[in-house]
C-alpha cells in the first residue's frame, strides 16, 4: 500500500486535538473528590535539657491534618495519648521523645526530639580557720542500658559561691579542687574565678573525654586559704556548692 502524507498528517492532528480536549475535561466527580490533604506532626517542648524529677511539658497541638490519634514514645519504655502531655523522668539520660500523629483515613507522620536529663546536687557549708576543709561527693554514671540511648556522662559543671565582703579582710578566700574517683582527672585550682556584687565565683569545668568510663563519687573540696597568712577578722566564709553533670 503506498503511503498517504496528507491522511496520516490529517490524522495526527485529530490526535492532537482529542487529547487536548481530554487534558481540558473537567474532572469525573469521584476524582474531584480525591483526598489530597495531609498530616504533618509537630513537636513543641516547655524544655530540652532539664534535671531529674522536673516536669517536661509536651505538646503537640502544632500538628496539622484532620488528626484523630496523637501517640507519644517519651523514650524510656512508657506511652502516652493526648495532643499535650507531662512527664518526669527519674533517672540521668538523653532520651529520644518521639510523637506519632494519624488523621481519619490512617495517614501518619512522625516528628521527634532528644530531652538531656541531667543531675543536680547543691550544698551549703562554713570553713574556717580552725575547720579548714569540706569536701563532697557527687555521682557520674557511666554505663550502656538496652530501653534507651547510652548513658554516660557528658560534662560536669561545679560553681560555688561565697561573700565577698563579710568581717574577713579581703585577702580571705577559699579554694576549690575536684578529682575523679581514682584521682587520675583532677583539678588543684578553679578554671575560673570572678567576683560580681559582693559575691565571688569559683567554677571548675569537666568535658566528656575527661569523665570517659569515670563513673562513681566523683569529689569536690573547699579549702579555707590566706595563702599561709593568720585568718583576719572573723574567719567564717558561708558558701554555696550547686553541681550540674550533664548526660
Amino acid at each position: 500500500m503506498a503511503f498517504n502524507a496528507k491522511a496520516a498528517a490529517g490524522a495526527a492532528v485529530a490526535i492532537i486535538v482529542v487529547l487536548g480536549l481530554y487534558l481540558t475535561m473537567p474532572l469525573s466527580p469521584e476524582e474531584d473528590s480525591k483526598d489530597t490533604t495531609t498530616v504533618d506532626a509537630t513537636i513543641q517542648a516547655n524544655r530540652t535539657d532539664l534535671r531529674v524529677g522536673a516536669e517536661l511539658v509536651l505538646d503537640g497541638t502544632h500538628s496539622t491534618g484532620d488528626i484523630v490519634e496523637y501517640r507519644w514514645n517519651l523514650g524510656e519504655g512508657s506511652n502516652r495519648n493526648g495532643d499535650t502531655v507531662t512527664h518526669s523522668y527519674n533517672e540521668v539520660g538523653r532520651y529520644h521523645v518521639s510523637l506519632t500523629v494519624t488523621d481519619g483515613d490512617g495517614k501518619t507522620d512522625k516528628d521527634y526530639i532528644y530531652v538531656r536529663v541531667f543531675s543536680v546536687v547543691w550544698y551549703n557549708g562554713t570553713v574556717n580557720a580552725d575547720d579548714q576543709e569540706e569536701t563532697h561527693t557527687f555521682e557520674v554514671i557511666w554505663e550502656e542500658r538496652s530501653e534507651a540511648p547510652v548513658q554516660k556522662a557528658q560534662g560536669a559543671d561545679i560553681l560555688v559561691t561565697y561573700d565577698a565582703t563579710p568581717n574577713v579582710g579581703d585577702e580571705n578566700q577559699l579554694n576549690v579542687t575536684a578529682r575523679s574517683p581514682a584521682g587520675d582527672v583532677e583539678r588543684d585550682s578553679p578554671d575560673e574565678e570572678w567576683e560580681e556584687s559582693g559575691t565571688k565565683y569559683a567554677r571548675i569545668i569537666f568535658v566528656e573525654q575527661e569523665m570517659l568510663y569515670r563513673g562513681g563519687d566523683w569529689e569536690v573540696t573547699i579549702r579555707y586559704d590566706r595563702g599561709g597568712l593568720p585568718p583576719a577578722g572573723n574567719s567564717d566564709i558561708d558558701y554555696h556548692v550547686r553541681i550540674f553533670v550533664f548526660y
